[in-house]
């Protein structure tokens, strides 16, 4: 399997569903409309393999249903509709596999923290920023800046001094 460049694209739940792949594995298809004119429709393939189960867990949780607070009760899911009309930031790419060239979905993300494990809550982002502030210097929302350094006239034909080398 190789893939190509990725394409991010946002997607809206169309309809999804549990299957069987032609090995005898259980999957979790996913299809979603897109903001594309060039893959208006794309489909996602989760699966529940001991390899897989950490992305198909971050992907359900992208999607606003969280498998292990349901239990994993994927049954539920399906029959409830729970995940319908999700949005959801797509990484997509071409694949290609034994000569065959699709377009796949490799990543679902949530649309609103760019695939953040934790997100900080209100108070714990107010503190660090804060202390990234006092880090930096910042105060009364100014950025201490080092005063420019003045250049010494260079004689023509001279080389680079020392100064002028970045390391």
């Amino acid at each position: 399997m190789s893939y190509e460049g990725d394409v991010y694209l946002d997607g809206t739940v169309k309809s999804y569903g549990l299957g069987k792949t032609g090995t005898g594995k259980v999957q979790l298809a996913i299809t979603f409309d897109t903001t594309s004119e060039e893959h208006p429709i794309v489909t996602a393939y989760l699966y529940f393999t001991d390899a897989a189960m950490e992305v198909t867990e971050r992907a359900l949780r992208a999607l606003g249903w969280d498998p292990v607070e349901n239990q994993w009760k994927i049954d539920d899911l399906v029959m409830g509709g729970d995940i319908m009309g999700a949005k959801a930031s797509l990484t997509c790419a071409f694949d290609t596999y034994e000569d065959k060239r699709r377009f796949k979905v490799k990543f679902i993300n949530d649309t609103d923290g760019g695939g953040l494990k934790e997100r900080l809550s209100d108070d714990e982002a107010r503190s660090f920023a804060a202390s990234l502030r006092q880090k930096l210097g910042v105060t009364g929302g100014a950025l201490k800046k080092a005063s420019p350094k003045k250049q010494q006239p260079q004689p023509v034909g001279a080389g680079p001094s020392d100064d002028d080398i970045p390391f």
